[in-house]
């Protein structure tokens, strides 16, 4: 059976970048031996550096790599995941991009010529408008804030345990509300597109059937790692890119292996939300692990 694996854009960077794409994945991936499975997080992360002309060179060749070892399938835009998920539709029109969608995107993006002019400030218009990227700011000023809260007994009691039973105290205490709030966001955002929707019925719906929302629960419970990290583990730094690391995590429960030099908040939070379910592994590990098969 082959490996379901996901790349995180801390690899591509530098001398890293440079290995990757000289290694063997290429070959793997064509044997059936790995799948890669592209968050569309990574593919729009890397589109934008394509705007930085020092960059162009490096990144066209990266956009190719990705292209030729993403034999696996492409995940959808995570709040599109989300709301089809709450809104009912099945884990096949929601989850992945179509076989079709994704070949014909992977032949755009594979011709350099379509990284230019028309075809590529479409892209970066999509890219701009896509949800992904909304809220990175507040977010890290929302998480400052809540790290310069004075403790209570609560959080207290919580830095003497465990931080693996810390946390899942943690988000015992706030899961259904957050989600409760993002649902509502969701609506108001017309992220949810069903006719006559009523916020509170798809609350409800969500916090007494959670098993049947596994995507969006895991986010939400993702978002409450971020939360505790700032508000409990206060001598942990605090990272700008959280929100990114929770989309690409929310869609790392399909995954095997995630591929991430990421060593703070990242990581962190894998450890938590999956624990030993599965591998979280530096481009070092993988590099010598091609090497060896």
């Amino acid at each position: 059976m082959s490996i379901r694996i996901g790349l995180d854009r801390s690899i591509f960077h530098g001398r890293d970048s440079t290995r990757l794409l000289n290694s063997q994945l290429i070959s793997f991936c064509r044997s059936g031996q790995y799948s890669v499975y592209h968050s569309i997080v990574l593919v729009e992360e890397t589109l934008k550096l394509l705007e930085k002309p020092e960059r162009r060179t490096d990144v066209e060749k990266e956009i190719k790599f990705l292209v030729d070892v993403g034999n696996g399938r492409w995940f959808r835009d995570p709040w599109d995941i989300w709301s089809g998920e709450l809104e009912g539709k099945s884990k096949h029109d929601y989850l992945f991009l179509s076989r079709r969608e994704q070949i014909k995107y992977g032949r755009i993006l594979a011709d350099s010529r379509n990284l230019t002019g028309k075809v590529l400030k479409n892209s970066l218009e999509e890219a701009t408008r896509s949800k992904i990227g909304e809220g990175k700011d507040a977010m890290k000023k929302a998480f400052v804030e809540l790290r310069r809260t004075p403790s209570d007994t609560f959080r207290c009691n919580l830095r003497l345990r465990p931080p693996s039973e810390a946390f899942e105290l943690y988000s015992s205490s706030f899961i259904d509300d957050v989600g409760a709030e993002v649902i509502r966001w969701m609506t108001v955002q017309e992220l949810l597109t069903m006719k006559k929707i009523d916020a509170t019925s798809v609350v409800d719906n969500w916090k007494t059937n959670k098993a049947r929302f596994p995507y969006f629960t895991f986010f939400v419970k993702a978002y409450t790692y971020a939360m505790y990290y700032a508000d409990v583990e206060q001598n942990l730094p605090l990272d700008h890119n959280t929100l990114m690391d929770v989309y690409f995590l929310g869609t790392a429960r399909d995954l095997d292996i995630i591929v991430s030099n990421e060593r703070k908040f990242m990581k962190s939070a894998f450890n938590a939300l999956y624990g030993e379910t599965k591998r979280y592994i530096s481009l070092d590990a993988f590099l010598s692990r091609l090497s060896s098969n």
